[in-house]
């Protein structure tokens, strides 16, 4: 997972392997960390779908208006795709603000 963010804009990509072939996986940065959510930052409609190919991987991307917040705490997941566009959560990493 990586984000940029620049002129008001944050940038994300997501790679998934060693999913399942064919299967499709939602994804979404929120703020808290691994043990606690927050809300999603821009919504879940600028996610893109992760949908695995044969080998299991996939990758999307994200542009979302406004800035991740220096010094704040944010969490990256990887969840089973459901009707409600949540599921259970298969991955989750926490951001790291590099310069």
């Amino acid at each position: 997972m990586g984000a940029v963010v620049q002129g008001g804009v944050t940038r994300a990509s997501m790679s998934l392997s060693l999913g399942n072939p064919g299967a499709t996986y939602v994804w979404r940065i929120s703020s808290g960390d691994c043990s606690s959510e927050g809300n999603i930052f821009g919504g879940r409609a600028v996610y893109q779908a992760l949908t695995a190919g044969d080998r299991g991987t996939a990758e999307a991307a994200a542009s979302i208006a406004g800035e991740l917040s220096s010094g704040a705490g944010y969490a990256a997941r990887i969840a089973e795709e459901s009707a409600g566009g949540g599921g259970q959560v298969l991955a989750c990493g926490e951001l790291w603000q590099t310069n």
